[in-house]
């Protein structure tokens, strides 16, 4: 949960409602609404926002109906919770700076929008792309400015289930072996495509489905559980991310990176 060792500490949780306690906890011990920056993957309750009100996603703050459901009593004490849609990336709920930033001129930026908005706060570089991967597999992500409590907000966070670039847990849960990165994961997978389909086709036309079907493999919302019962849902969420890309096209690769990274 490190940046630099300087003013923004920086958790990554599997579980929402950790999250939401972490952040119920910084409350409590006095830490301001407006340090606290939130952003979460969450697809169903920003496309039900979009359908109940009306609002495009990215363009407007949540009503606070959808968002007491969300995130209980929290979301009336952070600053300026929105519905976001991140062009090639999907959507999102966002709280704090980080909904200032990817509502402003970053989110243009579609890919790596989320790594700009955490360099905007003083994150490096190469941390803020790796908690950008970690968000876009499915995680929740809050950053805080720590004001000389960096140690004390470390460990709130810790206390409730957060990890950081500094122990770098892997994306997914029972898979010990598994690369914590796409950009790690993705060469046996090109090696492999290459081998099968030779000059028929591209890899950069192909490698959007297997890194999806990889993240999602990796996502704690889909672990343990059969691809029948959760093909409906990943291909929801592909559809919100690429309009362009029907499923049926990316459906085989991605099955092939769910089976190959649970080991079926």
């Amino acid at each position: 949960m490190r940046a630099d060792r300087g003013n923004v500490v920086v958790g990554v949780f599997r579980d929402r409602e950790q999250a939401r306690e972490a952040i119920s906890a910084l409350r409590d011990a006095g830490i301001s609404g407006d340090a606290i920056s939130l952003l979460t993957p969450n697809p169903d309750e920003t496309r039900a926002l979009a359908a109940d009100t009306g609002t495009s996603a990215g363009e407007g703050a949540i009503t606070g109906a959808v968002l007491g459901g969300v995130f209980g009593g929290i979301w009336g004490w952070l600053a300026g919770f929105s519905a976001l849609f991140i062009p090639g990336v999907g959507p999102f709920i966002a709280a704090g700076a980080l909904a200032t930033a990817l509502t402003g001129a970053a989110l243009g930026a579609g890919i790596g929008a989320i790594a700009g908005a955490l360099i905007g706060l003083g994150i490096p570089k190469e941390q803020a792309e790796w908690y950008e991967q970690e968000v876009r597999s499915g995680r929740t992500l809050v950053a805080v400015q720590a004001d000389g409590r960096y140690d004390e907000v470390r460990d709130i966070l810790r206390r409730f289930g957060a990890y950081d670039i500094e122990s770098r847990e892997p994306a997914g849960i029972g898979v010990a072996s598994a690369p914590a990165r796409w950009e790690e994961a993705a060469p046996r997978y090109r090696t492999d495509w290459e081998q099968r389909h030779g000059t028929s086709g591209r890899w950069e036309d192909y490698e959007p489905s297997y890194r999806y079907g990889w993240e999602m493999a990796h996502d704690p919302r889909y672990q343990g559980r059969s691809w029948a019962e959760v093909e409906p849902e990943l291909r929801r969420e592909w559809e919100a991310r690429h309009p362009g890309t029907p499923w049926e096209r990316a459906g085989a690769a991605l099955r092939e990176t769910w089976d190959r990274d649970l080991g079926r």
